[in-house]
């Protein structure tokens, strides 16, 4: 009997060999390698998330850059502008008061043309009621 206890208690070893094998072989060996398969892809996803952060990081303060250089460029335009306006008012300004000036003098010039050319023509007119008595004897 004792024999038989220990063919059964071999038997019973043996079996349950097979079934630790079996498992280990049919459930536990594919869930761990499915595991170290979704480790891997988490890992992989968490560097392509790391890669993403920073590179969104850079794009961001890229952006700023832009962003400031674009404030500074309209900052200085409106300067500038400015500055031109205000250029451009003093020109038009000293063109108004030259502009009058010479009309005025032309005024001037003009008024004394007419004037003198009133006193030729009644220079003239004096003249001719003078010689007026004189030119009809030869006439």
């Amino acid at each position: 009997m004792s024999a038989l206890k220990q063919i059964k208690a071999d038997q019973g070893e043996e079996i349950l060999n097979n079934l630790l094998l079996g498992l280990r072989t049919q459930v536990i060996e594919p869930v761990a390698a499915r595991l170290d398969s979704s480790a891997q892809l988490t890992h992989e996803a968490s560097e392509a998330v790391r890669e993403l952060k920073n590179e969104l990081g850079g794009i961001s303060a890229s952006l700023a850059q832009s962003i400031l250089t674009i404030q500074t460029f309209q900052q200085d335009t409106l300067v500038q502008l400015q500055e031109f306006a205000n250029n451009l008012q003093q020109i038009l300004k000293q063109f108004q008061t030259d502009t009058h000036d010479v009309l005025q003098e032309m005024a001037t010039e003009i008024r004394s043309g007419v004037g003198e050319s009133i006193e030729g023509m009644k220079a003239q007119r004096t003249a001719f009621q003078e010689k007026r008595p004189r030119s009809c004897q030869y006439f």
